[in-house]
């Protein structure tokens, strides 16, 4: 073609290496997402298998989402969401709400989902948290150590037994580490809260964390406080208003996502 430099046509320039290059960087991802849908398919699998009663404590929290489930099916939008909000002084609603949502979406012992049983629908939810978990331990290792140390972080916790046994339970520990992780690799990726574009995601992320579990709080304070000191050294040493200014902002846009 006409003008087309000789390097393109000779095989010499960069468009013969995009690929690979995609596939290169895209090739830990792609494993992440097969032990995701790896381990889907085993909880799946699993909670098809027990038909056991749930304890005491699983049955408290299916209650809760039962409920939830009841005050959206039944009033109108506001007034679910009023009865949401001051339903109870000490279980934030999120992962109740998730559950909820999955159950009247999913239906509770349809003929989509043969051989669950009602807390076996709730425990889908932790599905979607899996994957949350999965990808932000993968990207906390792969900023530390690289992206195959990534994968074999995200397979670590795919099959370590506490945590593949909490993902079939309706319970708050495994949304809430989930949640923490999440909260941890955008808290790393902020660079000391100084980069814009993770900020936001930050704040919703521990927003989201504060409203699965009170004891978020307790175990993201401290990392947060170590990011908050670095981003105010990064704003001293540049010597910079601007700067500062837009620290002071990525802070508040935080601590507003908290509460």
């Amino acid at each position: 073609m006409k003008g087309e430099p000789q390097a393109w046509r000779s095989g010499g320039g960069r468009a013969p290496d995009f690929w690979p290059a995609v596939m290169r960087r895209s090739a830990p991802l792609l494993a992440v997402a097969a032990l995701w849908l790896a381990a889907a398919v085993v909880n799946v699998a699993w909670l098809r298998a027990d038909n056991t009663p749930p304890p005491w404590d699983q049955a408290w929290h299916l209650s809760w989402s039962l409920m939830y489930r009841a005050m959206l099916d039944r009033w109108p939008l506001l007034t679910a969401w009023s009865g949401v909000a001051h339903a109870s002084t000490y279980y934030p609603p999120f992962f109740h709400l998730c559950a909820a949502f999955v159950m009247g979406k999913c239906g509770i012992l349809q003929s989509a989902w043969p051989g669950l049983s009602t807390q076996g629908v709730g425990a889908l939810t932790n599905l979607a948290f899996m994957g949350v978990l999965l990808f932000a331990t993968y990207g906390l290792a792969a900023r530390c150590y690289g992206p195959a140390a990534g994968v074999f972080a995200a397979f670590l916790v795919a099959v370590y037994p506490i945590l593949s046994g909490e993902s079939r339970l309706v319970l708050l520990e495994y949304p809430l580490t989930a949640l923490v992780a999440l909260t941890l690799a955008l808290l790393m990726a902020s660079e000391g809260l100084t980069h814009p574009v993770w900020i936001w995601p930050l704040g919703i992320a521990a927003g989201l964390g504060m409203a699965t579990k009170w004891s978020f709080a307790f175990v993201v304070l401290w990392p947060l406080i170590f990011a908050a000191a670095d981003g105010a050294r990064r704003a001293w040493a540049a010597d910079d208003a601007e700067a500062a200014k837009r620290f002071a902002f990525n802070l508040l846009a935080v601590g507003v996502g908290c509460c």
